[in-house]
């Protein structure tokens, strides 16, 4: 039998993957770790694991974090966040979170048809910045480009954090005009 704090490693089609580390961190609302764990995993083909229980210190905020990743020894394979109320659903403490303004810069290439934009954030603060998201627009429109690829979305970044965010469109989407990237937030300043 699960709990609901147990961490689950669920692969349906990956094959056996063995050498996995499953690890997790509970955060408060300030981004300050409160408990971490980690455990090793060998996932198997078509399997649920469940190698990690997570554990909630008290005090905590209110409002809090859950962040896990899945990694081996060639880097990120998963990573989800989750935000969690002390009581369930109530998430009013989050209004309480100041402004964050993070430094961002983008390099793009042209590559055949299609644009490369790499996106590199950084949170300079000491509070978390959440559900950032990177867009591409038109340059002179603003206007977004749509469709586009992502190799991630909505990310949190905690004090101190970095995080690169590849974006690619097709050239004949920007019609005629440069891409660039817009970055907004939860908690951004402008």
């Amino acid at each position: 039998i699960l709990r609901i704090d147990d961490v689950e490693v669920v692969n349906y089609n990956a094959g056996a993957v063995p050498g996995l580390v499953a690890r997790a961190e509970v955060l408060d609302l300030d981004g300050s770790v409160r408990w971490q764990g980690s455990a090793p995993v060998d996932s198997v083909e078509d399997g649920v694991l469940a190698p990690l229980r997570l554990e909630f210190p008290a005090p905590l905020s209110p409002v809090h974090f859950v962040r896990l990743k899945l990694t081996r020894a060639d880097g990120l394979v998963s990573e989800n966040f989750y935000w969690r109320g002390v009581e369930e659903g109530d998430f009013r403490a989050l209004r309480t979170l100041p402004k964050v303004r993070l430094e961002v810069t983008t390099r793009t290439e042209r590559q055949g048809d299609r644009f490369a934009l790499t996106t590199e954030l950084r949170n300079p603060s000491d509070r978390p910045a959440l559900m950032v998201r990177v867009a591409p627009v038109r340059a002179r429109s603003g206007d977004r480009i749509l469709p586009a690829l992502w190799s991630d979305n909505y990310v949190a970044l905690m004090p101190g954090e970095r995080r690169s965010i590849r974006t690619e469109v097709e050239a004949r989407d920007a019609r005629g005009e440069e891409p660039r990237i817009v970055v907004d937030g939860f908690n951004l300043s402008s």
